[in-house]
């Protein structure tokens, strides 16, 4: 699993991130596409967990520069999880 680093999640709306209100904190949003209810988007969660969230049907995306910025910028650790 990957997850923004504790420290550096003050640094994702430098990077055009969205910060939404929501119960239990904050939750970034990056959109990637978002067009007629089709979108792609990268959320960082409470838990600072990065996941892809995906509705698209025959959509190709080649945008995906602001993966490289997360990790370039030292902001993105990988966290394994106990059994």
């Amino acid at each position: 699993m990957l997850k923004i680093k504790e420290d550096k999640m003050q640094e994702l709306e430098k990077l055009g991130f969205k910060k939404c209100k929501a119960t239990g904190g904050d939750i970034y949003f990056y959109d990637i596409y978002k067009n007629y209810g089709l979108y792609i988007e990268i959320e960082v969660m409470q838990d600072r967990t990065i996941t892809l969230d995906v509705n698209c049907d025959d959509v190709w995306v080649e945008e995906l520069d602001i993966l490289w910025e997360l990790f370039t910028n030292d902001m993105v650790e990988k966290v394994v999880e106990d059994e």
